[in-house]
């Protein structure tokens, strides 16, 4: 019943403004309600999936989706599942492109029925409870609610009680609360479900909990339903009684409930007492006293309520086979699943009717809906537009122009900034290099003997000289890149000059491939002065080898001394208050190069420049 409850929703909701498929919709509902037979269903399918395939050529996936579930429905009522689950797989996916969320929730639901039908319960399972959340994404708390119980009958059928419990649970804790779905059959089957696992205590208070709830809407209807929730909470109580086997307690309980029953004269109480009269003396293994009460609950039985008969056939087969009753057992049987293969299609046209009168009321709220907001849309969107376009432009103005401003900033500031490195970088390797070598050579001539004062003071004179030189140069390549460098000869006087500085040995081999450019071999030999003065001021170094090397792709100059070494930091920071080791890297790293120093304390430095060309 619940499977063909579900598949009611699956069909109730045409895609709007598509009259091809609000008719086609029509029909599936028309078909089902008339209980069409099932080669005559089976037959309409192609019709169907053509409407579908115009749909999807035309661009209108979620339209082309609805179709598909209609023919779902078809192929469900025809008994062909397996042509029902590849129709709904398409169905799902054309849905999931379209983003439309409950037309894949219907694909879902539907194809997880089948795959029921066809004692595949753990895969309908998977399905349904995709269906349930794609519910849940639209906002439909009812389809969603149901997608999860039919998962938790699911698992009752199949004998996982512990499992559908936990459905139960699960199903109450999200949806129990909901005003647009009523729990109580939810809490009847859980009530029953703790009563097979043996927990009554609990089973008391969930079918209590469900009384309460008749209660109270009882109450609020103005019908009598108060005698009502007597009786059904009398009738789990002596169920509660009679599975713990105290047929002392459940037997008053059972017959006041009948007793109450009759007095009403309602032949469905009457028939819900014997019933539940029967099952208990069932429990309490009374076979034979029980069958007379399952004969009045049989001649009770309310046609309109096909669960109710098949559920009243089941008991009455056991309790005749139990009681000895062979052919009577057979006849209810044979009943029973008669009952069974009519349950489809009555379940089916009652949840069609209640979906058609469900969809006329939100179709028609939502047509009110759109009509406000016509009226709304049409009284602020001038207003709005304008509003819109000012306050964009205001922005977008405010936007670009401190965008400008900061990016003016930040460009000069960059400018300055790097200007005031590159002078610092060249008073460090000119006039700093230059005094610091003529402050060496005054110390040690304060040294010598007076006579040989003279020739240091010449050697001084030339230095100084030179530094002005390289000063000059200095100046005059800030003014003008049009200087012509030579890196050999820049290297061979950085050492000539080197020696006038210390008594190290000093070599140098060249293999060079052409001049590298000015701005290379001035970097170069910058960083070969800078090498050379450091392993001869504070390196201690007897001997220095210096090497240079050009191919067309690069230029490579390195430094090794076999002083007493130091302990650089990775990142060449200043060091101690010197700045040459930082000024190197900055001169290398602005040509795109790598200036490497391999240094530590007793065993000498090597420093090496590798620069693109």
């Amino acid at each position: 019943m619940l499977a063909l409850l579900a598949l009611a929703f699956g069909v109730q909701r045409a895609a709007a403004g598509s009259p091809e498929l609000d008719a086609r919709l029509a029909a599936v509902r028309a078909d089902a309600m008339r209980s069409v037979p099932a080669p005559e269903m089976l037959a309409k399918i192609p019709a169907v999936i053509a409407l579908s395939k115009t749909f999807e050529t035309g661009g209108e996936p979620a339209k082309a989706g609805a179709a598909l579930n209609s023919a779902v429905i078809y192929a469900l009522l025809g008994g062909d599942l397996r042509r029902a689950i590849a129709i709904a797989d398409r169905a799902a996916g054309l849905c999931a492109g379209a983003g439309d969320r409950r037309c894949y929730g219907n694909a879902m639901n539907q194809s997880g029925i089948a795959l029921w039908r066809l004692n595949d319960p753990y895969a309908a399972m998977q399905r349904l409870d995709r269906g349930a959340r794609a519910f849940v994404d639209a906002g439909d708390i009812e389809r969603a609610a149901i997608a999860r119980l039919n998962a938790a009958n699911i698992r009752y059928d199949i004998g996982d009680l512990t499992g559908a419990l936990a459905d139960y649970d699960r199903i109450d804790r999200l949806y129990g609360n909901s005003a647009r779905w009523d729990p109580v059959g939810m809490l009847a089957s859980k009530a029953e479900v703790l009563v097979k696992l043996g927990r009554l205590d609990e089973a008391r208070g969930t079918a209590q909990r469900a009384a309460a709830m008749l209660q109270q809407r009882g109450r609020s209807s103005g019908t009598r339903w108060e005698s009502d929730v007597v009786n059904s909470t009398r009738g789990v109580m002596a169920l509660v009684e009679a599975s713990l086997g105290n047929a002392a307690a459940a037997l008053p309980l059972y017959q006041a409930y009948v007793a109450a029953a009759e007095k009403s004269g309602s032949p469905l109480e009457r028939h819900n007492a014997h019933y539940a009269f029967a099952e208990g003396l069932m429990l309490l293994g009374r076979a034979t006293a029980a069958y007379p009460h399952v004969r009045i609950a049989l001649d009770l039985i309310d046609e309109t309520d096909p669960a109710g008969r098949r559920d009243t056939y089941d008991l009455a087969s056991r309790i005749a086979a139990d009681s000895g009753r062979t052919t009577e057992a057979l006849d209810h049987l044979r009943n029973a699943e008669k009952v069974r293969n009519e349950l489809a299609a009555t379940t089916l046209r009652s949840a069609i009717a209640d979906a058609n009168a469900q969809t006329a009321v939100a179709e028609r709220e939502a047509q009110l809906a759109r009509r406000d907001a016509a009226w709304a849309t049409q009284r602020t969107q001038l207003l709005g537009l304008v509003a819109l376009a000012v306050i964009l432009t205001i922005l977008v103005t405010v936007v670009v122009f401190v965008r400008y401003r900061a990016r003016t900033l930040e460009q000069r500031y960059a400018a300055v900034l790097d200007e005031r490195t590159r002078l610092a970088r060249e008073l460090h390797d000119t006039l700093l290099q230059g005094f610091t070598g003529i402050t060496l050579q005054l110390r040690a001539a304060a040294k010598r003997d007076p006579a040989s004062v003279n020739g240091v003071l010449s050697t001084m004179a030339d230095e100084a000289g030179r530094w002005v030189s390289e000063t000059r140069q200095a100046v005059w390549d800030m003014r003008a890149a049009t200087s012509d460098h030579d890196l050999q000869k820049g290297l061979e006087q950085a050492i000539a000059t080197t020696r006038t500085q210390s008594d190290a040995q000093i070599s140098l081999d060249c293999e060079l491939s052409g001049q590298p450019g000015q701005t290379v071999t001035g970097a170069l030999l910058r960083v070969a002065q800078e090498a050379l003065g450091n392993a001869a001021r504070h390196a201690s170094a007897t001997r220095i080898d210096v090497a240079a090397r050009t191919t067309a792709e690069q230029a490579r100059l390195s430094i090794v001394d076999d002083g007493v070494g130091f302990r650089a930091a990775p990142e060449l920071s200043a060091l101690g208050g010197h700045w040459g080791l930082l000024g190197m890297r900055e001169r290398i790293e602005a040509l795109g190069g790598v200036l490497t120093v391999d240094a530590a304390p007793g065993r000498g430095t090597r420093v090496t420049a590798e620069v693109p060309l």
